[in-house]
């Protein structure tokens, strides 16, 4: 028993010491374990605080790179990481875990200064922000990216805190590497008591082992994320590295030049667009003076400047806005320069940065609008013309000082005033309507003429030009464009009056000239010498000279002023030649040349004007005489061109010489213009030529050879009638023969009903040509006609019938639609119309027209009042007619209302320019009788279409041969005055 107790004493002492043991063991092992567990706790806060650090840098990061952002765009939306990593910075700094482990005095220190440098780098980069704000322009921007990343304080603020981030962050590795060598000491006196323990511990050691697992896996985790992190933060900075090269490349590209200088005034850097600006190189400008960039005369005043604002801070240009100074590039040449001058700081010095752009272009485009706008402004304010804008309404816009001067008024008296109130009141309708007009077109500006008035009252003719535009809105405007032709307008009533005193003062000698003339050498003074014949047929060939001379230059005038008027009709060419050859051989046979009509086209027909186109081949053949050698015949040809009729006339004279060849239709053109010429003209004759044969619508040319010969030609339309029926002819002639020349045949038949049933006999034509051949082969008491056919104008063949014996004392009646419109075309013509009835018939008028023209007159010689006062002209007239009429002269207007009022008289011839007044002032006296007198009006002066249409016939001093005169009197005076006109019905 006592050995068992000792044994077991033993036992309870090795037991006993081995509790005490494993207690200590326990002891020793827990004691471990909490240490190692501590530790454990410690590293996973040293792992959370590094990626805190982590996240504190990132936030900052991402801080610095929304301010960067924003610097350089100016855009909000770059701003936006900038916020967040304040937002993120707060959180961590906020949050109760501390940023490191052991929260000692130097850890506590580190984070201290970690926040004292994130405030005040924080601070400046929101100045910045509110700057860029307010300055938001690009070179604001550069200026301050400029700054930021050339190592100015905010970079290095953020350098510090990078670097404090750095330490907090060796500090802590620092204390986890330590902590981490004392695990593995723990760790190892931990198995050696475990494995001393045996078995009774297995459990405690499997739990012990079990909870290290545990902790090795925190701790294993922890690295996973400590090591993710780290990833995230490489990344990170790589995106900042590439944030930092598009920033480069930006400052690299950008369109001013950028240069930097140090405190010693030295060039520190040179971008790109810098070097195209002077011309240096970045290896020749760096480090060079910035002088090298300035012209030598600017030299001494950036030292003073530079010095002085180095020692006061006063600046004069830098950090101020941008200025105009001159730069000097390395050719030499001086040029403006715009530039920008801020300062900045780096880590290590302080740099001077220059913003430019050479505004060398610029300057010239602004120079040359400035010089624009003035010769502009002066041409628009003191051009001698009215410059104005109205609007849709008609009120004024704008006007221009000499405009509003010359009207009376100050420009701002004008600004919303209407245009009507500068307008004549007379004038008001007319121009509130073409104004209208303008507003709906605006295709093409609009001229016209009215009176305006000025602020005084007074008044002036003005001619307007309007153009229609739209203003940048949109917004229609009329541009008024107004000049002052009241000088023209005297001018052109002077020269009016001066072409009647030429017409009239001219004129009626000439007539007197030629007429006496004619008349002696018609033998009315009886049988003279032969040397005096000789003489006075060479004072009517000059006299028949100057003649041509007075109606050429006319002819021009008319031509030019639109007035020359033209009766366009049916009419064959073949006869119209032949009648122009007959009418021309005369002067021919002053050259010894004769005249030539080749076989040509006998039916064509043009419709054109017959007295013109006779003009025309007078001038084209009296041409061709000229320069024809004697015993030459002049060759005239008709021939079909395309659609047209040419007819050419060839001489076969020198030619026309070649440098005269391209002006020879001009006036006065002549192809000799010396004094010696051999032949004689005024140089107008192919002038007018031409003029007529375009308002007929044909063209005139010609071909020429030298030595060969010259044919000029003209070309004119063809004109195609229609058929009609066969005429009608009666087998009657016991009763008045009367010929209807109408084109509709139920009328033509409703008119012979009429006639027939009264007594008379009755011819039927349906067109001009019918009439003519039935003219030709009966003779008729009178004729009706209607003056629209188809193959001629009614009014042509009246003429054309007045031409010739037989049809020149032809009562005629005139049935028409257009009775009164042809009254007016005749243009006052002798052509012995009874009376124009118009459409639909009044059977009762007609046959008292047809009853009065078929009446005979009595045997005594008619009675003719001549009012004119050129004593000489109307003892020629009364020479001319003594075998067909009785004379009575009257010299003035007054003499002839008296002799009116006591005798009648079968017709009177009247001058317009007569001593007292106007000769048409009788019209009404002689319009008011009954029955009314025939009026011929012989002046010098021209008539207008509407007072010809009162006139029975208008012939034109000197423009009228004396047979012609003859001829028109007799087809007046050779039927009573009552088959001349009647009175409406």
């Amino acid at each position: 028993m006592p050995n068992f107790f000792y044994l077991t004493s033993k036992l309870h002492t090795l037991f006993g010491v081995m509790i005490i043991v494993l207690l200590g063991l326990l002891f020793t092992a827990y004691s471990d374990f909490s240490k190692l567990s501590i530790a454990k706790d410690r590293d996973i806060q040293s792992y959370e605080s590094l990626r805190k650090i982590d996240r504190v840098q990132t936030s900052l990061i991402n801080m610095q790179s929304g301010a960067r952002g924003y610097f350089l765009t100016g855009q909000d939306q770059f701003l936006e990481p900038y916020y967040k990593g304040q937002k993120d910075f707060s959180r961590y700094m906020n949050n109760p875990h501390p940023l490191s482990s052991d929260q000692g005095a130097l850890q506590q220190a580190q984070l201290q200064k970690l926040l004292a440098q994130k405030q005040e780098w924080q601070t400046r980069t929101e100045a910045y922000i509110a700057l860029r704000r307010v300055g938001n322009n690009n070179k604001l921007a550069i200026e301050t990216l400029m700054r930021e990343f050339q190592g100015g304080k905010n970079k290095r603020l953020f350098d510090n805190i990078r670097t404090t981030l750095e330490e907090i962050t060796a500090t802590e590795e620092e204390q986890l590497k330590q902590r981490s060598a004392r695990v593995a000491q723990l760790q190892n006196i931990t198995n050696m008591l475990l494995r001393i323990g045996g078995t009774f511990t297995a459990a405690l050691t499997i739990i012990l082992f079990f909870q290290f697992g545990r902790n090795m896996q925190t701790l294993a985790a922890t690295n996973n994320r400590l090591e993710k992190e780290t990833a995230e933060r490489k990344q990170a900075e790589l995106s900042m590295r590439e944030s930092k090269s598009r920033v480069r490349a930006i400052l690299e590209n950008v369109a001013e030049g950028i240069v930097t200088m140090n405190e010693q005034g030295l060039i520190e850097s040179y971008n790109p667009e810098a070097a195209k600006i002077f011309g240096y190189t970045a290896g020749e400008a760096l480090g060079q003076s910035i002088t090298l960039l300035m012209p030598t005369d600017m030299h001494a005043a950036h030292y003073s400047g530079f010095k002085r604002y180095l020692e006061t801070g006063v600046a004069h240009m830098i950090g101020k806005s941008a200025v105009e100074v001159l730069g000097q590039r390395k050719d030499g040449s001086i040029f403006p320069l715009q530039l920008k001058l801020s300062e900045m700081h780096t880590e290590d010095q302080r740099l001077f940065v220059g913003i430019m752009s050479d505004i060398t272009e610029r300057q010239r485009i602004q120079e040359d609008l400035r010089l624009n706008e003035e010769r502009y402004r002066f041409l628009y304010e003191n051009n001698p013309l009215i410059y104005s804008t109205v609007n849709t309404d008609g009120q004024i816009i704008s006007i221009n000082q000499y405009g509003a001067s010359y009207l009376g008024y100050t420009v701002d008296e004008l600004i919303g005033k209407h245009e009507l109130t500068l307008i004549h009141k007379d004038h008001h309708a007319f121009a509130t309507q073409r104004f209208r007009a303008c507003m709906s077109d605006e295709s093409t500006p609009s001229r016209w003429e009215l009176h305006k008035i000025r602020k005084d009252g007074s008044s002036f003719w003005a001619k307007e030009t309007i153009r229609i535009t739209r203003n940048a809105k949109g917004q229609q405007m009329a541009l008024i464009v107004c000049e002052d032709i009241t000088e023209l307008k005297e001018v052109e009533r002077m020269k009016n009056e001066f072409i009647s005193t030429v017409s009239h003062e001219l004129r009626t000698p000439m007539t007197s000239i030629l007429g006496s003339l004619g008349l002696i050498k018609g033998g009315i003074a009886g049988a003279i010498p032969a040397q005096a014949q000789t003489l006075i047929g060479i004072a009517h060939s000059n006299s028949e000279r100057l003649v041509r001379l007075i109606n050429d230059i006319l002819d021009v005038e008319k031509i030019e002023s639109g007035k020359m008027t033209f009766d366009t009709l049916p009419l064959k060419l073949m006869p119209l030649l032949e009648q122009a050859l007959e009418a021309n051989q005369a002067y021919g046979d002053l050259y010894n040349v004769k005249f030539m009509l080749q076989e040509g086209l006998p039916a064509v027909m043009v419709k054109s004007d017959h007295d013109r186109l006779m003009q025309v081949m007078a001038n084209l053949l009296s041409n061709a005489v000229k320069f024809s050698p004697p015993g030459d015949t002049v060759v005239v040809a008709m021939t079909r061109q395309n659609n047209a009729i040419r007819v050419s006339i060839s001489d076969h004279g020198a030619g026309i010489p070649e440098h005269f060849r391209d002006s020879i239709f001009q006036k006065f053109a002549q192809a000799d213009s010396s004094d010696t010429k051999q032949t004689q003209g005024t140089g107008l004759g192919l002038s007018i030529t031409r003029a007529i044969v375009e308002k007929l619508g044909g063209s005139i040319g010609f071909e020429t050879e030298t030595d060969a010969g010259t044919t000029f030609y003209f070309d004119l339309p063809e004109w195609h009638a229609q058929m009609l029926p066969t005429p009608a002819i009666s087998s009657k002639t016991e009763r008045p023969r009367v010929l209807i020349c109408e084109d509709d045949v139920d009328v033509a038949n409703l008119l012979s009903m009429m006639l027939t049933q009264d007594g008379y006999t009755i011819d039927i034509a349906y067109n001009a040509a019918q009439t003519k051949q039935l003219l030709a082969q009966h003779s008729y008491a009178a004729m009706t006609l209607d003056i629209m056919l188809d193959d001629q104008d009614g009014i042509s063949l009246i003429r054309e019938l007045r031409k010739q014996p037989d049809g020149a004392i032809l009562p005629i009646v005139v049935v028409s639609a257009r009775a009164e419109i042809g009254r007016q075309e005749l243009n006052g013509d002798a052509v012995g119309i009874v009376d124009w009835l118009d459409k639909p018939i009044d059977q009762a008028r007609l046959l008292r027209s047809i009853k009065q023209a078929t009446q005979h007159h009595p045997d005594s010689k008619p009675r003719i009042l001549y009012v004119e006062d050129d004593a000489d002209l109307v003892q020629v007239i009364a020479l001319l007619l003594q075998d067909y009429a009785v004379v009575i002269s009257a010299a003035t207007l007054q003499e002839a209302q008296k002799i009116l009022k006591q005798e009648s008289f079968n017709l009177v011839i009247l001058d317009l320019s007569l001593p007292d007044g106007n000769g048409l002032d009788l019209l009404p006296l002689l319009t008011n009788q009954s029955p009314p007198v025939p009026v011929v009006v012989f002046s010098g002066q021209e008539v207008d279409v509407i007072t010809a249409g009162k006139l029975d016939a208008v012939l034109v001093k000197s423009n009228i041969t004396n047979e012609k005169l003859i001829d028109t009197i007799q087809s007046l005076i050779s039927m009573d005055k009552a088959s001349l006109k009647t009175e409406s019905t």
